[in-house]
């Protein structure tokens, strides 16, 4: 069948979303792995900090020296924060012009989501410690390109594939284990190391707001997964 221009211009920003989603989470993966040991190693920052109870956490680093902007944040580091401020903005932007495209409702979910995340990266680009978090956000985008391909499918009829199924169970996966697995586990470190803001600009408010920003994500990642689930159930049925 043919077309319409809006399912053109969501099907040409989905391509453009899953792109930015898989170089961000490739990004992420090899900063928590290699980056910023590599930038520790430069000199870009000596402060670590440790626990015993959250080993994915061992680490949050790197910080900056005395965790201000005279210590700029290593470049890595600063590049995936850039990225996907980027993005914030101009996703930002596509849920504002869509409705218009579409003729539907603006989803007040995805706006505030994305108000929140574009506060929380203009502090962090000054601000160490936030910016040190940010990897391990990043890894929720391993589910974005999943979710795309399932919409993809849907539009063009092919539901009833094997890549559908498959891609629907990797999504899910991923999902599960960065969306609604992670995030908690971040939240629960970061209520635990507010000595890490002491010394960093903004201090106590930005310590409050990361708190809250992170308990806000938490809580619509679950909604989210609960609608998803809920459209798989439909699809099932009606297969």
């Amino acid at each position: 069948r043919e077309y319409t221009f809006a399912e053109r211009f969501e099907w040409a920003v989905r391509c453009a979303e899953t792109v930015h989603a898989a170089v961000l989470t490739c990004g992420a993966a090899w900063w928590l792995l290699v980056g910023r040991r590599h930038a520790l190693l430069l000199g870009a920052s000596s402060a670590l900090a440790h626990t015993t109870w959250l080993p994915f956490f061992a680490e949050i680093a790197p910080l900056a020296e005395d965790a201000s902007a005279a210590s700029p944040i290593p470049r890595g580091l600063r590049a995936l924060v850039d990225m996907e401020l980027g993005y914030l903005v101009f996703d930002t932007a596509y849920e504002l012009v869509l409705p218009a495209v579409k003729r539907s409702a603006h989803s007040a979910a995805f706006l505030s989501h994305h108000a929140v995340g574009v506060l929380g990266h203009v502090i962090a680009r000054r601000h160490g410690v936030v910016s040190a978090y940010g990897p391990y956000i990043y890894l929720a985008e391993a589910s974005t390109p999943f979710l795309h391909a399932s919409w993809m499918c849907k539009l063009t009829g092919t539901t009833g594939s094997r890549f559908f199924v498959v891609n629907g169970a990797l999504g899910a996966a991923a999902y599960i284990a960065f969306r609604l697995c992670v995030p908690p586990l971040m939240l629960a470190h970061l209520v635990s190391s507010e000595q890490l803001f002491r010394a960093a600009p903004y201090h106590p408010w930005a310590f409050r707001f990361f708190v809250a920003a992170q308990t806000f994500f938490v809580g619509i990642n679950l909604v989210w997964f609960r609608e998803l689930v809920r459209l798989v159930r439909k699809q099932l049925r009606s297969s």
